[in-house]
């Protein structure tokens, strides 16, 4: 298997969880009962207008972005290497209040906030190596009511979903990425949430696949009062076997390609003699 295959069998599967979790959506969104469905009808009226975002004050962060998109007419994603989740023309028709910031010194965020809302929020995950904000998944959990948040983690990739040049020399990015941008993502989208619809989220959850499996399972692990559940779906938390598989299938890839491999076939670590 190439590198190329390699690559292209992650995006897969992210792609394949990304419809599971809107399946999921479904079932975390839907009321149980009157009682619940009642609730949702006196939280559809937002506290503050979004615009009135720009201006507020949270912990640490700077809000670069507070619009109101009027929904009726497509409007485009902002580039993303998550777009590709939503075919050629990724977008979404549905009306929100959209707000963006920077988290510290380069944590990127945004929080989108449905005009009809179920009181509750659901923050995504990443995938790969990714610094980007994933929008699909955010306009997935917005169709169902929720306000929903994401973040670059920190550092921004455009090549692909496996793009690494962020990493050498950037211990800091390294925190953000493993472990302390979601964090931050969950407090500040709660603060936010809390500012526009005059009240906090009755529930708040995370979903994520892939690395945004494992960026789940760590915010269960070092923050457990962030979420009130998390779906960490095929979570890449093993490194060590991830890494080693993946260069056992790049070197099968490689003897069986290359005419004068020098690398003994895959399961005959003793051969000496080069392949014809």
């Amino acid at each position: 298997m190439t590198e190329h295959q390699i690559h292209q069998r992650g995006r897969m599967a992210i792609v394949s969880f990304a419809l599971l979790g809107g399946a999921l959506l479904g079932l975390l969104a839907s009321p149980a009962g009157a009682a619940t469905r009642a609730l949702a009808s006196t939280e559809k009226t937002p506290a503050a207008s979004c615009a009135a975002l720009a201006s507020a004050a949270f912990p640490d962060t700077r809000i670069t972005t507070a619009e109101a998109i009027p929904g009726g007419s497509r409007w485009k994603f902002p580039h993303s290497v998550f777009n590709v989740m939503a075919g050629p023309d990724p977008g979404t028709e549905a009306a929100f209040c959209r707000v963006a910031g920077i988290i510290g010194k380069e944590i990127r965020f945004e929080v989108w906030l449905p005009p009809q809302w179920n009181g509750r929020l659901l923050n995504v995950g990443n995938g790969g190596l990714t610094g980007a904000i994933n929008y699909p998944a955010m306009a997935a959990a917005l169709a169902s009511g929720f306000a929903t948040g994401s973040t670059d983690t920190g550092h921004v990739t455009d090549k692909d979903f496996f793009d690494a040049d962020w990493i050498d020399g950037n211990p800091e990015r390294l925190d953000n990425f493993t472990y302390l941008a979601h964090h931050r993502l969950a407090e500040t989208s709660k603060r936010v949430v809390k500012a526009y619809y005059g009240k906090p989220e009755h529930h708040a959850y995370y979903s994520g696949c892939s690395s945004g499996g494992w960026q789940g399972l760590t915010e269960a692990q070092k923050y457990p009062e962030d979420y009130h559940g998390i779906i960490a779906g095929a979570p890449a938390n093993n490194l060590v076997r991830l890494q080693t598989a993946s260069t056992g299938k790049t070197r099968r890839a490689c003897w069986a390609r290359s005419k004068w491999n020098w690398l003994p076939p895959p399961r005959a670590p003793h051969a000496t003699a080069p392949m014809a």
